[in-house]
């Protein structure tokens, strides 16, 4: 697909869901990485999969290996406000110059390839071939690699011989591509197992683990579970004693949710098993500077925000945020109200939010809200950031709604808009 003329590089990767559908199978993975010069080839890779998780056990392996002064990369998703923080290196998002490079490598190898009448890859294929590309350029030693969705038809699943295969918790979600149970759906995330290559797993829910061990056995590879970590609050911080090549060592998470404790553990003994011999105190320094936007983040006191976008990830949630106030924030509206019915959340405003390419929000969610908890219109906010529906929907029903303008557009008259999440928690602020 050609650009349009003075299309930036964001703007025709935001156009390729139009046009770029099918998925592609690994043997035309590893043909386009091949055309782009197999750049995965030359980095160490621990890959993460999993339902929860996956984005905070990213962080702290990242932050660990960047600790033991190794060269490191990550590549995770979805991204906030900035499609670069999709790839770190050194846990910095990549240059505005170096992204728009990579977008051309890529772009080209791409027109290449459906000139031999191959498809033209999908949203995430392209931003998958862009991190190979930008982490090759940067020397980069050690790659943290995670899934989009599921694992074993997964694009990042071209990796051959990964370092360590982690699979953070397994639960319901994305069931229309997953599968209904969690047996199901542990089936795609065990998929990312290679033969020989240890595999280190959550092991919460029997159903999944049962899966996980006997993919490991298939593939002749060790399997290492994570169960329930024992751990003590301190602060805003979380102390736990874990295993590490062989002994035991106290390590430190500058968070305070307890779910944070199994994820951190899951990094530590995958930096265990993974040959790599990083001095403990790097991995203790590496936890402890983690840091991972929109899990369990305080954003003002009292005020928390939290990507959860499933019933365990609300679930873990609320059992560990400390005040009677939630955002509750999600694409999929039918979810949204089916959260709210089932854990009667105890708000004091209902928060709900949609993203740009999905369903305009119901109005019948937002009177619900109005409903369940007795607030007035002037009680409830609205944060959205796809102008038309996101606040033209609550407003008729004498909603607040805040736009979070994260494109940088012109602000429409009337409209009150943030630039960021703190911005707007600031603004919102005075309700809660």
């Amino acid at each position: 697909m050609k650009r349009e003329q003075k299309e930036t590089a964001e703007q025709y990767l935001e156009r390729i869901p139009s046009f770029a559908k099918k998925k592609s199978g690994m043997e035309d993975v590893r043909a386009f990485l091949e055309l782009l010069g197999s750049p995965d080839r030359g980095m160490k890779i621990f890959h993460v999969a999993g339902t929860n998780g996956k984005g905070s056990v990213c962080a702290f392996l990242s932050s660990a290996l960047k600790e033991a002064g190794l060269c490191c990369g990550a590549f995770t998703s979805p991204h906030l406000s900035d499609i670069r923080e999709r790839f770190l290196i050194q846990g910095e998002m990549v240059s505005r110059e170096a992204f728009d490079q990579a977008f051309e490598t890529v772009y080209g190898a791409a027109g290449q390839w459906t000139a031999q009448g191959k498809p033209h890859p999908t949203y995430f294929e392209f931003l998958f071939y862009m991190g190979m590309v930008l982490f090759s350029r940067a020397g980069t030693e050690v790659l943290v690699l995670e899934t989009g969705m599921g694992g074993l038809y997964d694009v990042t699943n071209v990796v051959e011989r990964p370092l360590v295969s982690v699979i953070t918790s397994v639960s319901i979600d994305h069931t229309a591509f997953l599968g209904h149970t969690a047996g199901e759906i542990a089936v795609h995330k065990a998929g990312i197992i290679k033969p020989g290559c240890p595999a280190v797993y959550d092991d919460s829910c029997p159903e999944a683990e049962a899966v996980i061990l006997e993919m490991a056995e298939k593939k002749g590879s060790p399997a290492f579970p994570v169960g329930c970590v024992p751990f003590r609050l301190e602060g805003e911080t979380l102390v736990f004693q874990w295993d590490y090549l062989g002994k035991t060592e106290e390590f430190t998470v500058g968070f305070s949710a307890p779910y944070q404790a199994e994820n951190a553990a899951l990094a530590v003994t995958a930096l265990s098993v993974s040959g790599l011999g990083i001095p403990a105190e790097a991995v203790r320094r590496g936890l402890r500077s983690a840091r991972w936007p929109a899990r369990m983040e305080r954003l003002l006191p009292g005020v928390y925000l939290d990507g959860a976008h499933n019933e365990d990830g609300i679930r873990a949630f609320l059992e560990a945020a400390p005040a009677p106030v939630y955002l509750v924030t999600n694409s999929d509206d039918h979810f949204v109200e089916e959260a709210l019915r089932r854990y009667g959340l105890p708000v004091a405003g209902a928060v709900t939010s949609q993203a740009a390419r999905y369903a305009k929000p119901r109005p019948e969610i937002f009177r619900f809200a109005l409903e369940r908890y007795g607030l007035r219109p002037g009680e409830t906010v609205h944060l959205g950031d796809s102008l038309a529906g996101d606040v033209e929907t609550p407003r008729a029903l004498g909603i607040r709604a805040l736009w979070l303008n994260r494109k940088g557009k012109p602000v429409p008259p009337g409209v009150e808009a943030a630039e960021n999440l703190a911005e707007a928690a600031r603004t919102l602020a005075p309700l809660f």
